[in-house]
C-alpha cells in the first residue's frame, strides 16, 4: 500500500493506493511531462495477463494510475514474445530522462538478468538490430559476456549449459543459460565468476554440472 501525504500532515485525496505486494521499489518522478510528479513501483510478484508479464505501476497525484500503466498487459508497451519480465528484487528502480527528450523515463531491472525501460507513455524501448530477434529492450539478457547478451535466450527447448553455485549450507544451485541463437553452447564467464567468488569467500568446494558427452542428462563435479 502507497500512502501520500500533503504537507499539513494530511492523507492527499485519491490515497492510499495498492496494487500487488511486495511493492519493494518506489519513486517520484514526471514521466508524462505534465509538469507534476508521479508515482512509480516495482512489486516482487508477477501480474500475468493478455500473455504479458508486468511488474512496474504509476500513479497520478490524485491517486489514479498513469494511462499506459501498467506498460505489458495492457498493450500499451508494444512487447512481444520475446519480453522477459520477471520480479522486481531489491531497490529496483530509477528514474531519468535516457533517451533525452526531457521526459523521465522507468528503468526496472529485473530478478532474471533482463530489465524493463519504459517511457511515460508504457512504450517499452525498442531493443538495438543487434540483438537478433528482439524487438524491445526487455528482450535483451544484461550479462557480462556481451557475446552472450546478443545470444540471448533460446527458442529450442533441451539446449542449455548449466552451471552451478554454491549456497552457504554447501549445497549446489543450478543457474541455467539456454542457448541456441549461436552454433556454440556458451561458457559463462570462466565457470561462472558469482560461483568462484561465493566459493573463495565462503570456502566451500563447489559443485559444477556438467553436460556428458553425447548425453542429455548433466552430470556434478566437485571441485577442490
Amino acid at each position: 500500500m502507497v500512502h501520500l501525504y500533503t504537507a499539513g500532515g494530511s492523507e492527499a485525496p485519491g490515497f492510499p493506493v495498492t496494487w500487488r505486494d511486495e511493492l519493494r521499489a518506489l519513486a517520484a518522478g514526471d514521466i508524462d511531462g505534465d509538469g507534476q510528479l508521479e508515482l512509480v513501483a516495482v512489486t516482487t510478484r508477477d501480474l500475468d495477463a493478455n500473455g504479458q508479464t508486468d511488474i512496474v505501476v504509476a500513479w497520478k497525484n490524485d491517486g489514479r494510475v498513469v494511462p499506459g500503466f501498467p506498460p505489458n498487459t495492457t498493450g500499451h508497451s508494444g512487447c512481444d514474445d520475446a519480453c522477459y519480465v520477471h520480479a522486481g528484487f531489491d531497490q529496483t528502480l530509477a528514474l531519468g530522462d535516457v533517451n533525452g527528450d526531457g521526459i523521465v523515463d522507468v528503468f526496472a531491472p529485473q530478478d532474471n538478468a533482463y530489465m524493463s525501460l519504459h517511457d511515460g507513455t508504457g512504450r517499452a524501448f525498442d531493443a538495438n538490430p543487434i540483438f537478433r530477434g528482439k524487438t524491445k529492450f526487455l528482450g535483451v539478457r544484461f550479462l557480462l559476456d556481451y557475446t552472450l547478451a546478443q545470444q540471448g535466450m533460446s527458442r529450442r527447448s533441451g539446449a542449455a549449459t548449466v552451471i552451478s553455485s554454491s549456497w552457504p549450507a554447501g549445497g549446489a544451485a543450478g543457474v541455467s543459460l539456454p542457448h541456441g541463437l549461436g552454433e556454440r553452447p556458451p561458457c559463462f564467464l570462466e565457470e561462472h565468476r558469482e560461483r568462484r567468488r561465493l566459493d573463495a569467500e565462503r570456502q566451500l568446494p563447489g559443485v559444477v554440472l556438467e553436460r556428458v558427452a553425447g548425453a542429455r542428462r548433466l552430470r556434478a563435479r566437485r571441485r577442490g
